[in-house]
């Protein structure tokens, strides 16, 4: 997440904040900085952290006077009508599949998912990501903002999407037996 974006440090509260830098985000890259955690800050320094990260890059009034969707989901999503979000509001610029990305990159690249978890895309998708031209909750369609229910079932849609095995080339259609030889078609039989 990006800890300078305005709508992120409106929607986190100093809690949340502190305790994602104290025990990390599990399910993505961001690391445990409390020493308690295995990381090398001290309570206090994370305090200021999170002082200091309000005082840069909150503003009081970054959602414009409208109400986000909470922070974290209050209910499980439903993913088939999260499906329905996200062709609806998502793919033309992060296109319908992993292998046709939008403009604006794939998010349903298994790499990708690989490395966010569930509370980060809900993150993301509720703050944008205006540092890379993302448009926040408000911004996904036509001047209607997403509602709680969008919000959280696109999320548990997407997290539906992350691969079993992260990284894995992408399977060949039409091949079904599971046979190494099979699945590359330039492979050579011995």
């Amino acid at each position: 997440m990006d800890l300078a974006n305005p709508e992120y440090e409106a929607l986190v509260d100093d809690a949340t904040l502190h305790d994602v830098i104290s025990k990390g985000e599990k399910g993505t890259l961001m690391p445990a900085f409390a020493i308690e955690n295995g990381g090398m800050l001290t309570d206090r320094q994370i305090d200021a952290l999170v002082q200091g990260l309000r005082a840069t890059w909150r503003k009081p009034d970054a959602f414009g006077g409208l109400t986000p969707p909470p922070y974290r989901a209050t209910h499980e999503g439903d993913r088939a009508s999260g499906a329905a979000v996200y062709m609806g509001m998502c793919a033309e610029c992060h296109g319908a599949s992993a292998r046709k990305p939008g403009k604006a990159g794939s998010i349903l690249d298994g790499s990708f998912l690989a490395l966010v978890n569930e509370q980060m895309i809900r993150s993301t998708v509720i703050a944008g990501r205006p540092d890379l031209g993302m448009p926040d909750w408000r911004g996904h369609s036509s001047g209607i903002p997403m509602t709680d229910d969008e919000v959280t079932n696109v999320t548990a849609w997407l997290m539906a999407q992350k691969p079993a095995l992260p990284g894995q080339p992408y399977p060949i259609a039409g091949l079904t037996s599971g046979k190494p030889d099979e699945q590359q078609p330039s492979a050579v039989k011995r």
